[in-house]
């Protein structure tokens, strides 16, 4: 994992593969093994859009709730313990990721000790400083809510149970993320997706039940800690039923140096880019108020949607990478390395345009006419930064597989500084329009250096591989005037999501037909289980 740079050499014929595991990757018909690749990574992601937006709908339908009765004031303060304990997910040192990429090469030796072994060590080095981080925040709660953040008097106790019942909960987040490494090992991401999926729809539910019977906000929160507690005991158990010695705690002190290096950096590297991208929302704490809040994250959450596919693409695509670089297939790497970005990019524009036309009337009737008010303009300047959001996560994956975690560390370093000063004086200047602006900004600067990086360590750029700019440029054309009809037709939200499946299906169209090749057009439709000759 010291190299800088693939390795090219020929590659020899290897043993096929069973189903479940991590593709062998033998023919040297590489574009058939591409089309093998790429049909696990689309299920994968299939897999895990439908378990994101399933899980979407149930926020969705709790959310006003939430909004109404607990109120602005009462929203933000949950908007801002999740910012902070956030930052307590990075006590994980990367263990989530890292237990993956480890645990595979076992796994493909049928090594069931080998791959229990690396479960258990990255637990192990995770609970310790998961556990003191956590005790740290409860110690530390009441002085951040009254004295940092400027929570109003009346509302700092609520404030205080909040922040503390949200770090266990987060502990059992880590646990989960750890023990869920032989779903993902062997590909199994329905399982994952299923078991994600329906325990935050109960979680959501649950949510509404407790509001609904007077609980408040302390009791919303003591509900989703039991549900993440839950959530860590159903991963075990199902992980638990792919490798039955699972529940046979070893640990190998000979993983630990590995582990830690590859975490480490990993970590650092998450903790900046956490602090990167949410820097806005505590400077929006700071100078604005917890209303502002709660207008930006609502704003924020509703974008977020445009990046559904490259968020689920992300999951599938690491150990993807991992194998085909550990097989030493360059060119496979690369094929796999444009295909997922131009399947980002050409998911996430429509997403993106769809929100912009029907923002407005949408958090009217989903939130309400306060927040419609104030979170429809901040949603039109977050778009442009989830649309770089969505193109960072292939050079990310990329440089992660080919265990480069320093490299991308050392990208949010070069950006920590400049992105703090500018944050923090448009915050201060323009308030929530700043803040957003500010994040916007940080997704170009953060693609432009990864894309960087990427082509320097694996000597290779995508953007000679991609669809012409012109044919990249008509497409976007045709969204942006798509976009503007809308707007001539006042408020209507029916009109407004009529013209936008207008628009999406002239993209569409026109994407089809203009931008993915022949190949891509079949690997497409195999992976919706369409039965099709693999003839190219």
């Amino acid at each position: 994992m010291s190299q800088s740079r693939l390795e090219e050499q020929q590659i020899t014929p290897k043993a096929t593969a069973e189903v479940d595991t991590l593709p062998a990757l033998i023919s040297p018909h590489h574009q058939h093994d591409t089309a093998v690749v790429s049909k696990k990574v689309a299920h994968g992601t299939v897999w895990s859009v439908v378990g994101r937006v399933a899980a979407l709908l149930a926020a969705f339908i709790s959310t006003p709730f939430q909004t109404r009765l607990l109120g602005t004031e009462q929203y933000g303060i949950w908007a801002l313990a999740n910012t902070l304990i956030a930052y307590l997910t990075y006590t994980s040192l990367g263990m989530g990721d890292a237990s993956t990429r480890f645990a595979a090469e076992p796994y493909v030796r049928k090594d069931a000790d080998g791959e229990t072994a690396v479960v258990w060590t990255s637990l192990l080095i995770t609970l310790l400083p998961a556990v003191a981080g956590m005790v740290v925040v409860m110690l530390t709660a009441r002085p951040l809510v009254e004295d940092v953040f400027g929570v109003p008097k009346h509302l700092q106790s609520i404030a205080v149970v909040v922040v503390q019942l949200t770090a266990f909960g987060i502990v059992a987040q880590i646990v989960a993320n750890v023990f869920n490494t032989p779903q993902l090992v062997r590909l199994r991401y329905d399982l994952n997706a299923s078991l994600n999926t329906g325990l935050l729809i109960v979680q959501h539910g649950a949510v509404v039940a407790v509001l609904l019977l007077g609980g408040g906000l302390c009791g919303m929160v003591w509900m989703v800690t039991s549900c993440s507690l839950l959530a860590a005991l159903a991963h075990a158990f199902a992980s638990r039923a792919l490798q039955p010695t699972l529940f046979h705690p070893r640990v190998d002190l000979t993983l630990v140096g590995p582990l830690l290096r590859f975490g480490g950096a990993a970590t650092l590297s998450a903790l900046l880019g956490w602090v990167l991208i949410s820097s806005e929302r505590l400077f929006l704490a700071h100078f604005g108020s917890v209303q502002d809040l709660a207008y930006y994250s609502i704003a924020s959450n509703l974008i977020s949607l445009a990046a559904l596919v490259a968020t689920s693409m992300s999951q599938p695509l690491l150990p993807a990478l991992s194998a085909l670089y550990a097989a030493k297939e360059k060119v496979l790497l690369e094929r796999l390395c444009i295909q997922s970005l131009r399947a980002n990019l050409f998911c996430t524009l429509p997403a993106a345009f769809v929100l912009c036309v029907v923002g407005e009337p949408f958090l009217r009737a989903w939130v309400g006419s306060e927040y419609a008010a104030h979170s429809t303009t901040l949603l039109y300047i977050l778009v442009p930064g989830v649309v770089f959001n969505s193109m960072i996560y292939m050079p990310l994956n990329l440089l992660t597989a080919l265990g480069r975690t320093g490299t991308v560390l050392r990208c949010n370093l070069i950006e920590i500084i400049p992105h703090i000063i500018y944050t923090s004086f448009l915050t201060f200047l323009f308030g929530t329009a700043g803040a957003a602006l500010a994040w916007s900004l940080r997704w170009l600067f953060h693609a432009v250096l990864l894309f960087a990086a990427a082509r320097k360590v694996a000597d290779f750029s995508v953007w000679d591989s991609m669809a012409g700019w012109q044919t990249c440029g008509t497409a976007l054309l045709i969204l942006i005037g798509a976009a503007l009809v809308p707007f001539c037709f006042g408020e209507n939200l029916l009109v407004r999501i009529a013209m936008a499946v207008i628009g999406c299906i002239g993209y569409g169209a026109f994407v089809w037909a203009k931008a993915l090749s022949p190949y891509e057009r079949k690997t497409l439709l195999q992976a919706f289980h369409f039965d099709l000759s693999m003839r190219l």
